[in-house]
């Protein structure tokens, strides 16, 4: 009996193995006629150095697998870190730039100019804003009519508007200080009103205070430390820019020296108010010290976040299209290695 051996390769283990023979007798001659000439195949016998090519050529496609997911990881990880370092960068740096006329934490005083009688008063928070003001430091209304009263009613304004909303500690203190002079008679008349300082936010009176006891004809140096009230921590840009109003109304003085007094009063009467300005050479100070804080920050309820989205961060610009780049880099990367050990 003709013994054939065929040699069949297993494709996983390498090893080769004998077939059954073939079939012989009359189970040989029914598949002769059934399914024609039989004929062996044959291998080509499998060798050691075969097997150790096969081990080899894994462990090769094994290796330059892993050492692609760990660079296409690298690339990922540090495109990544760059992404969140030029987001976060960016906005501190153009919150930075702030003009010397925009209130902020460090630059929190407000300066008052006006010119020669005090028909034009402004205020900046620019210390070196002083371009149009009186030269020689401030400004006087002098009442000489008949009225025979010193009538003064005077509202200083922002020379600019706020680019930003602007927030005050609200434990802080509003520090006032005014440099100024009156002269009026001595004389009390039921029309008389002491002097006064408003603090307006926008057209709104915010806190006012009245000055009685002012020596007539002598420099004084008004301080009033305010608390930040409730309704004082926000000033809304283009709208809330502070407001200073000085009022006052006292019996005048006639060119004799005696109060203004009667129908029979001949000689013209009046008073004067004088306003010092912030660039003064006599040391006195008309400024504004608001305690300016940054805008807080807005608190949210966290919700879970979506794809592309980082606690804190929000939605990050690229991170979805970085993500499917690395995905599809690494799906190419396993195809070719699957098509290359097939």
């Amino acid at each position: 009996i003709r013994m054939e051996l065929l040699s069949v390769r297993n494709t996983e283990t390498g090893l080769c193995i004998a077939s059954q023979p073939p079939y012989s007798g009359v189970q040989g001659e029914r598949k002769k006629r059934g399914d024609g000439m039989h004929s062996a195949r044959t291998c080509r016998p499998c060798t050691v150095a075969h097997r150790s090519r096969r081990r080899r050529d894994g462990i090769t496609s094994n290796g330059a697998i892993l050492v692609r997911f760990l660079m296409i990881r690298r690339i990922v990880a540090v495109l990544l870190v760059m992404l969140l370092g030029s987001s976060t960068a960016a906005a501190p740096v153009s919150a930075q730039i702030v003009g010397p006329e925009q209130p902020s934490p460090s630059n929190n005083m407000l300066y008052f100019w006006g010119n020669d009688d005090i028909s034009d008063c402004w205020q900046n928070f620019d210390a070196e804003g002083s371009a149009g003001a009186a030269d020689d430091g401030y400004g006087e209304e002098v009442d000489g009519s008949d009225s025979q009263r010193l009538e003064v009613d005077i509202t200083c304004q922002m020379k600019y508007t706020f680019d930003e909303d602007v927030f005050l500690n609200p434990a802080g203190k509003i520090l006032i200080e005014f440099g100024l002079r009156v002269d009026h008679a001595e004389a009390e008349d039921d029309a008389d009103e002491d002097f006064n300082i408003t603090l307006m936010k926008g057209n709104v009176e915010v806190a006012r205070k009245a000055f009685p006891d002012l020596v007539t004809d002598e420099d004084e140096q008004i301080t009033w430390e305010l608390d930040v009230d409730s309704n004082m921590t926000r000033w809304n840009r283009s709208g809330d820019e502070p407001r200073i109003r000085f009022e006052i109304s006292k019996v005048g003085w006639d060119s004799s020296g005696t109060p203004c007094s009667g129908p029979l009063q001949v000689l013209k009467c009046g008073g004067s108010f004088r306003l010092y300005y912030a660039n003064n050479q006599d040391g006195m100070r008309s400024q504004i010290r608001f305690p300016i804080v940054d805008a807080p920050e807005i608190a949210e309820d966290e919700e879970p976040e979506e794809d592309g989205m980082l606690p804190g961060v929000g939605a990050l610009p690229g991170f979805g299209l970085l993500s499917g780049l690395g995905a599809l880099a690494l799906a190419s990367s396993w195809s070719r290695s699957r098509s290359r050990d097939d």
